[in-house]
């Protein structure tokens, strides 16, 4: 059997980020009716309080993760 070579896909460079005033400017011409002022409406605000801080920890817990595998797939590398 031959090798089946994949040709590589050439993507578009990626577009810079907004700036400060290009965000700025698209919040407020949002109206009150966009999703994201009207997403946890219906929550009270302990409920926000709690699962937003639900989330941090997950997050936080999520990236420490990352940051172990990355320093243990650094580690294999050295050693191959």
């Amino acid at each position: 059997m031959g090798s089946k070579s994949k040709k590589r896909v050439i993507l578009p460079t990626r577009p810079d980020p907004p700036t400060v005033d290009q965000i700025l400017e698209d919040v407020g011409r949002a109206s009150p009716s966009d999703p994201v002022f009207t997403m946890f409406q219906d929550c009270s605000q302990e409920d926000r309080g709690t699962a937003a801080e639900g989330e941090v920890e997950s997050r936080y817990l999520q990236s420490r993760r990352y940051l172990e595998w990355v320093e243990q797939l650094q580690e294999a590398q050295a050693q191959l």
